[in-house]
């Protein structure tokens, strides 16, 4: 199974970046990997995200990062949806 963990660099110029972790603690290999972040209802508006491109093939065992860019534009209740989708081989 995938491990994903979250780093957060200090924020003080907007946009505050945010350092995503994703470990293959399995044998085999992740292909097909891809990540999005979908803001949904009216949240693109309030919040600005800019992600990265990642590797498309995470090896068993490795851990890559991704580095996405936030900046808040206006307050929001909503929460931005993130998927992670692979092919496991």
């Amino acid at each position: 199974m995938p491990n994903v963990d979250f780093k957060i660099s200090s924020i003080i110029v907007l946009p505050g970046r945010v350092g995503l972790f994703y470990g293959n603690k399995t044998a085999s290999q992740f292909q097909s990997f891809v990540t999005s972040v979908h803001l949904p209802g009216d949240l693109s508006t309030k919040l600005s995200v800019d992600t990265k491109p990642v590797t498309s093939v995470v090896e068993g065992g490795a851990q890559v990062q991704q580095l996405v860019n936030v900046a808040c534009l206006a307050e929001f209740g909503e929460n931005p949806i993130m998927d992670i989708r692979f092919r496991l081989v």
